[in-house]
């Protein structure tokens, strides 16, 4: 339960200011867009992730324990070239998909066009997704 109040508080707290009053929900909704593009498509993103090596290892690890901890159980299980665990959360009128699985890490994928620019957005979710796992990796030590 400290979890949760360590992860609510989170949310009270000042953001920076491309950020304020933009909170990642979890959806209730357990169907699997598969074809939903992956966040590292668009211009920016990429390099954001790989700008720091420890973030890159909290993004893209098998993260099903701290996606439940923060998020609670899945939306949704996929079958595909691995076992998936899906979560469907909205943030900032965006639907977004993190599928993790073991053995393979997790992907971020965001409901979107290839004409569209969610560059800025992608980063933003990126941001407050790497922000709640500190958080929670702080509550586990």
């Amino acid at each position: 339960m400290a979890i949760i109040k360590k992860v609510k508080d989170f949310f009270k707290k000042d953001t920076p200011k491309d950020m304020s009053n933009k909170h990642i929900t979890k959806m209730d909704n357990n169907s699997v867009n598969d074809q939903a593009m992956p966040v590292e498509n668009f211009s920016g993103v990429l390099e954001y992730i790989t700008a720091d090596i420890h973030r890159i290892i909290r993004l893209t690890s098998y993260l099903k324990n701290e996606l439940t901890d923060i998020f609670g159980k899945h939306n949704a299980r996929y079958r595909g070239e691995f076992f998936y665990y899906v979560w469907n959360l909205e943030f900032d009128g965006d639907t977004f998909c993190i599928f993790t699985a073991n053995g393979k890490g997790t992907t971020f994928n965001i409901h979107a066009n290839r004409e569209e620019n969610k560059s800025e957005k992608c980063i933003n979710f990126l941001r407050k997704m790497d922000e709640l796992l500190i958080t929670i990796n702080k509550d586990e030590k």
